[in-house]
């Protein structure tokens, strides 16, 4: 358990590091430009990290309803979790660039900065608003990752970021002599550049999530249902049945009298205790298909050789 927890937490730990190190970063270039150049990039980062904060719902809301939807193994809602994350990250992005010239205005009203500072801060911030669609993104990634127990790849992302962020910076800066803009071109290209970091990551995740969603029962009248699939992928023509039973799913898997039926078990909560050689009914099962509100692929008896799925599988079913 102590394992777990540490598994968890120190990667998180790590990532949070990073944060302030690219910070420091921008800070130390900008000390090289000028006093002007750091206090500009101090007045808008604060702004920035005022506007990012406010939607930090969108990485801690995200890993809440994650975990919820991971832990009663439902994939389709971990997927829809993520896609919605993420539409709401770029409705936000949208405003927040729309009304960037009402939250510069605003934010200056409430601060006491020189004009130059506020010139110089403009300019960083109207080139940094670029990067919000991204930043808000990995928000949602990033948060959705933690929702599935991973913490190791926000790690990954954040590192990366640092990294292109850091040299994109010095390169705009020292080589190239951009100034203030440089330092903020360096950090959207950096989030941009984690951004598709982070896709290329969860591109693994997500597929095993939404490919479960490739099943459909279509009736004689026309109506059709979507599911989730387990077992094979073989089309069947089948007549529909039911069952109350709220035990003995294997008994009724091997039942000869459900030949080439499609069974609709009643009871919410299949798979659950497996498939133990010992229990079948007939050696070969020639059921036609099982239709299960919840399927558990994770049994727990220790009289469990297989997976319904797996058994399933072997039997065309």
């Amino acid at each position: 358990m102590h394992k777990k927890i540490l598994k968890i937490s120190i990667p998180a730990l790590a990532a949070n590091i990073f944060v302030p190190i690219m910070g420091i970063v921008d800070m130390s270039i900008a000390g090289h430009l000028g006093s002007i150049y750091t206090s500009a990039i101090s007045v808008g980062t604060t702004i920035l990290n005022l506007l990012y904060w406010n939607f930090g719902f969108l990485r801690m809301g995200t890993s809440g309803l994650t975990a919820q939807a991971f832990g009663a193994k439902n994939n389709k809602e971990v997927a829809n979790i993520l896609l919605r994350s993420i539409l709401v990250s770029l409705t936000a992005s949208i405003l927040i660039i729309l009304l960037n010239g009402i939250i510069q205005e605003i934010a200056f009203n409430h601060m006491t900065a020189d004009v130059v500072i506020e010139e110089k801060a403009s300019i960083y911030l109207n080139i940094c608003i670029i990067g919000v669609p991204a930043t808000m993104c990995l928000y949602s990634i990033k948060g959705w990752l933690i929702g599935l127990q991973n913490t190791f790849r926000p790690m990954l992302i954040a590192l990366v970021s640092t990294i292109i962020n850091i040299a994109c910076s010095i390169y705009f800066t020292q080589a190239l002599n951009w100034g203030i803009e440089g330092i903020a071109l360096g950090t959207v290209i950096a989030e941009y550049c984690a951004l598709i970091f982070a896709i290329l990551l969860i591109r693994e995740k997500f597929k095993p999530l939404i490919k479960y969603v490739n099943r459909k029962i279509i009736l004689e009248d026309g109506h059709e249902f979507y599911g989730y699939a387990f077992g094979d992928t073989e089309d069947k023509i089948c007549e529909i049945v039911f069952n109350t039973s709220m035990v003995g799913y294997q008994e009724i898997l091997s039942d000869p009298s459900y030949t080439f039926q499609a069974v609709v078990m009643t009871y919410p909560l299949i798979g659950n205790y497996g498939m133990a050689a010992d229990d079948y009914e007939t050696i070969m099962p020639t059921i036609g298909g099982v239709i299960v509100r919840e399927y558990n692929d994770e049994p727990s008896n220790f009289r469990s050789d297989e997976t319904l799925s797996e058994v399933m599988k072997k039997y065309w079913i």
